[in-house]
């Protein structure tokens, strides 16, 4: 087997443009900064398909899904790819390729517990983990157990994504002219069960919710053994749930003039359509009540709420145009390998209708009485509510000058040096509202 020796120095000023407009998705370009391309990055571009030799035929083993997989760790991307190019057969100045994928995984992600609430995590696994936790203590060291324990625990975080693309791309000879024309369309989905904001006041003995922190239900318990009966009872649930949804069509349509003065002179175009959405829903509730049936009408408990819901909706359009020139100084038996210098610039106008809508609200009650007549009796009621409204629209216009420069130093030896610098200006009026109402409600019981 021969091996061929990649070198590739890369200067990244910004972002990539259109007229290098194909999807660098192969093994090669992925490690190389997507400076040096394989035959896999030209099968789906709409003018160097013409370039790509006999019958191609794609699957999951030829590292076209992502950059995440560990075929030595035994993960897997969950996603199924079917790809295909050729030369159509009756009409030699056709070239035809397809790529479909689809992906509708759930992933168990890492999950921690800490049994006994002492600050250090005692069971780690994935998915859905249940503690239960029971002791009994001697606390006042006499030998004997007046204190029992009772803990129950349950955490749960899992993530989905339901997804798929597909790609159609056509190039012909004529007239003198390489033509091509791409379809793209895609649609994805991705869910989990995490916090997606920080929830609860943490007062007492009940917990802070912090960012992602996976939905769970708590239950605690301590029983006085020698007075037969509970001294404190408390329970907390979080429950969150986000989705995120994002869909897109891209029509591309591409000329290349290729003896343009002993250079290829490119032109693209680019029309597309996206949308983003966006669902959050977290919500979470404690309480605590502590007890002491010596006291008459003793009352010391806590109970609070608190939710985040969010929804956003970016649906917009634009068009790209991009032109280059590229001169080939070394041709080799692959296009792949050439050895050439090419410019590129490119311009991106869109404009999107944005929409927000989110709504925070936090309630707690607490009662203290402990049977005596003092300023420590009270009842006191929170109740916070802040609701955003956020509506306009939004225009992103952005240049881009690209420049590349590959060059093989032997037969399996090659180098390549790029760079590209982006200036980009993104515009949006909004009207913006934002909605906050807090009361406070402090009642003395004596």
């Amino acid at each position: 087997m021969k091996n061929t020796i990649l070198i590739t120095a890369i200067l990244l000023l910004g972002f990539i443009t259109l007229s290098n407009a194909q999807e660098s998705v192969s093994f090669r370009s992925n490690a190389l900064g997507n400076i040096i391309d394989d035959d896999l990055d030209l099968v789906y571009d709409p003018i160097e398909l013409r370039f790509v030799d006999g019958i191609r035929l794609y699957t999951n083993l030829s590292n076209l899904t992502s950059t995440h997989e560990q075929l030595f760790d035994n993960v897997s991307d969950d996603e199924f790819l079917l790809g295909v190019s050729s030369q159509n057969p009756f009409m030699k100045f056709l070239w035809h390729s397809a790529m479909l994928r689809f992906q509708n995984s759930e992933t168990s992600n890492s999950v921690e517990i800490d049994s006994d609430f002492d600050g250090w995590t005692d069971i780690y696994g994935n998915g859905t983990l249940i503690g239960e936790y029971t002791a009994y203590l001697d606390t006042d060291y006499d030998g004997l157990y007046d204190l029992k324990k009772m803990l129950s625990q349950e955490k749960s975080d899992f993530s989905t994504d339901d997804s798929y693309s597909f790609i159609l791309n056509n190039t012909m000879n004529m007239w003198g002219l390489t033509l091509g024309g791409k379809l793209s369309v895609g649609d994805a989905t991705y869910t989990g069960n995490s916090a997606s904001n920080s929830l609860g006041s943490g007062y007492g003995v009940l917990n802070y919710v912090d960012l992602d922190d996976p939905t769970f239900q708590n239950s605690f318990t301590t029983h006085l053994i020698e007075d037969g009966y509970d001294n404190l009872v408390w329970s907390e649930d979080g429950d969150f749930t986000y989705e995120n949804k994002t869909s897109f069509t891209n029509l591309d349509a591409s000329v290349m003039l290729p003896d343009f003065i002993d250079f290829e002179l490119r032109g693209d175009v680019r029309i597309y359509s996206n949308q983003n959405l966006s669902d959050i829903n977290d919500f979470y509730t404690g309480e605590y009540e502590y007890f002491d049936p010596e006291v008459t009408s003793y009352t010391d408990t806590y109970s609070e709420t608190d939710s985040y819901i969010s929804e956003t909706n970016e649906d917009g359009s634009g068009i790209m145009l991009g032109g280059s020139l590229r001169k080939t100084f070394n041709e080799q038996d692959q296009r792949k390998n050439d050895g050439f210098w090419k410019f590129g610039l490119s311009m991106n106008f869109s404009s999107y209708d944005y929409t927000n809508s989110s709504s925070s609200q936090f309630s707690s009650t607490e009662i203290s009485y402990d049977g005596d007549l003092s300023s420590d009796d009270f009842e006191k009621t929170i109740s916070e509510q802040t609701s955003i409204s956020d509506i306009g629209d939004k225009k992103l216009n952005s240049f881009n000058f690209y420049g590349k420069f590959n060059i093989p130093l032997g037969e399996y030896v090659h180098f390549g040096i790029g760079g590209f610098l982006n200036q980009s200006k993104s515009n949006r009026e909004t009207d913006y509202t934002e909605t906050v109402n807090d009361v406070t409600d402090y009642d003395y019981t004596d």
